[in-house]
């Protein structure tokens, strides 16, 4: 019977503290752009990577995007049904964005990003 607790217990800790862990690694961040900038040629890790640099209300945070970030359209307004689709040529600096990051190493790695159309 104490074995049978003792697992039951390892595991629900195990089974408690894994969304945490998860959910560490990646967020959302909801901000305008104040910058667009090359990356550093010290760190270069992609050909087309740029730095995002986003106001949130914590503060601006600079966040890595590169070939693999996907970019969308973040339609709030009508007609529902747009084509969501966008490139990075509509990061323009005071642009609401919604940018799903990863963290690599040191720095945040932009996996999709959401521009406002509006």
């Amino acid at each position: 019977m104490t074995k049978g607790l003792c697992a039951f217990l390892a595991l629900s800790g195990v089974l408690v503290t894994a969304p945490r862990t998860l959910a560490g690694e990646r967020r959302t961040l909801v901000g305008r752009l104040t910058d667009v900038q090359p990356e550093s040629p010290l760190v270069r890790t992609d050909d087309d990577a740029e730095v995002l640099v986003i106001r949130t209300q914590a503060g601006e945070v600079a966040v890595t995007v590169g070939r693999r970030t996907r970019y969308l359209k973040w339609v709030t307004r009508q007609p529902w049904q747009q084509d969501r689709h966008s490139s990075a040529s509509q990061l323009l600096v005071g642009k609401l964005v919604s940018v799903d990051v990863a963290r690599d190493g040191a720095r945040l790695v932009a996996r999709v990003v959401r521009i406002a159309t509006d």
